[in-house]
């Protein structure tokens, strides 16, 4: 296979000279009328293979919305419609997935959860501050070791603390002292 080199690749600014028409969202929507658009999607919907999978997937626990949001997003993608129509015509579309999904007689989660809060600037200082109250109440509730742990051998930081220990060298000492000491 041969290797693909440096001058294969495209020109800067090649895009803004190409046709712009090349997929079915960059041409005008197929479908202006809101009362077509509906009629579309129910047929679709309910047709054969799609209902089937619909119904599934509301029995999996995946919720009317997100199918809904899928629907409307392969609409756009075929160039059927715009995405602020899709938007428009998401409540039509969650309607009648949930009207499918009651005549199969299948239990569904809408997927908008009315005790979403939002969490804001205040809540995170005040979980902060809670947090602070638990953690000295376990320090005060810990047993304190009666005695000193000793210094543990080894590692970066415990070079300091093992020369002040072991050779007697004060914190104030001069650099180069440490290092002929050594």
């Amino acid at each position: 296979m041969a290797q693909p080199t440096l001058f294969e690749g495209p020109i800067p600014g090649e895009n803004f000279t190409s046709d712009t028409k090349n997929y079915p969202w960059h041409r005008p929507p197929q479908i202006t009328d809101l009362d077509q658009a509906i009629e579309l999607i129910a047929k679709k919907v309910m047709g054969e293979p799609l209902c089937y999978n619909i119904i599934t997937l509301l029995e999996v626990g995946v919720p009317v919305v997100s199918i809904a949001g899928i629907v409307a997003m392969q609409g756009i993608g075929a160039g059927k419609w715009t995405p602020d129509y899709a938007m428009i015509l998401a409540g039509p579309i969650c309607h009648i997935i949930m009207i499918m999904a009651e005549s199969y007689g299948v239990k569904y989660k809408l997927g908008l959860d009315q005790d979403f809060k939002l969490k804001t600037k205040h809540y995170f200082q005040m979980a902060n501050r809670v947090n602070a109250v638990r953690g000295t109440e376990e320090a005060l509730e810990t047993e304190v070791p009666k005695e000193p742990m000793a210094p543990t051998q080894g590692g970066f930081m415990n070079v300091g603390k093992n020369m002040i220990q072991e050779e007697g060298i004060s914190p104030e000492a001069n650099p180069e002292d440490v290092q002929e000491g050594m």
